[in-house]
This record gives C-alpha cells, structure tokens and sequence, in this order.
C-alpha cells in the first residue's frame, strides 16, 4: 500500500467523523461551507465550463485526492464492484492504490463505503461530468458520491448533483449542532 495516501486518509481519518465529512449535505452539517449554485445554467456543458474555469483551473498543481462514497444496508469488504465499473465507464483507470473503509452511520443506519484514492488533475473533469451527467442516462455517469479533496489548501469539495457544489474549508471546520 502507498504509504502516503495511507497517511493522508489517516489524517482526515483521526480528526473527523468521516461520516459527515464525506456525506451528502456538508452544506447542512458544517459551518463554513461555501455553496455553488448551478441551476442558472441551461446545461450540463456550460455547468462542467463554469466549474473548470472558477474551480479545476486554480487547482493544477495541487496535491488532490478523491473519496467515492456508497451507502448499503451491510457491511462490505470491498467497495460495491457497481462503483468501480462506473470509474471504468467514465474513462477513470482503477488500477491504483486505493484505501477503502467501511463506517457504519447510526444516525442514517447504513453502512458509508469510503474509496479513497490519488486524483490527478485531467481526471477530475470526468469525475465532475460523470456527477453533473447524473440525469442524462445516455451518458456516463455515477450513482455514488464523490468528493475532491484538496490536500494543499484543505479543502473537500462535493458537486452534488447538476444543482451545485459545496466547497468546504477544513482548516476552520465547526459542525452545527
């Protein structure tokens, strides 16, 4: 296993409930989270432009990572094999170091499925297409959560759906009670 993503998910692993930090909603479990709105814009296209011209683009040469996310009602071993033909669907190689945890969620009571693994910078637009392209079934996309994060300025970003994206900044993270 590659010793620094190991560290790297440990990092994030020992200072917050993983849970809620690679959720759906962070927008409405932390303080300090920025919201994208993306229903403006007419299409998808547009929405992957805006997204690589105000996000992707200021972080080229950031250290990044990605944390897929699926929920299933029993503990796995192995991150769902679905998830990772989506990855393969949408033009992502899978052959990688990956860290996979499986958490069980008492207060959604389901079990968080965390892949966890080193993104680099040309893939990140097919992982934001694949969210954005979520309601065109003729195109590749992914029924899983994913997240970006930052590891340079220490940030997790979520684009949720082709609704928005929240970005949220872990250095100051304070959970609402």
């Amino acid at each position: 296993m590659d010793f620094e993503l190991k560290k790297i998910f440990d990092y994030f692993d020992a200072r917050f409930d993983l849970n809620k930090l690679f959720s759906v909603g962070i927008y409405h479990r932390f303080r300090n989270v920025e919201r994208i709105y993306l229903d403006e814009m007419q299409s998808s296209f547009d929405k992957i432009e805006y997204l690589k011209r105000n996000i992707i683009s200021k972080i080229e040469n950031d250290e990044l990572y990605a944390c897929m996310v699926t929920y299933t009602e029993v503990a796995q071993e192995n991150f769902p094999g679905n998830s990772i033909i989506e990855l393969n669907r949408c033009g992502i190689d899978t052959e990688r170091e990956v860290v996979f945890k499986c958490l069980f969620d008492e207060e959604e009571e389901w079990y968080s499925n965390l892949l966890f693994f080193k993104l680099n910078y040309v893939e990140i637009e097919k992982f934001i297409s694949g969210v954005l392209f979520r309601t065109e079934s003729k195109r590749r996309s992914f029924s899983s959560e994913f997240f970006i994060v930052n590891y340079t300025t220490k940030k997790v970003i979520n684009v949720y759906d082709d609704r928005g994206v929240d970005i949220l900044e872990i250095g100051n993270v304070t959970p609402l009670e």
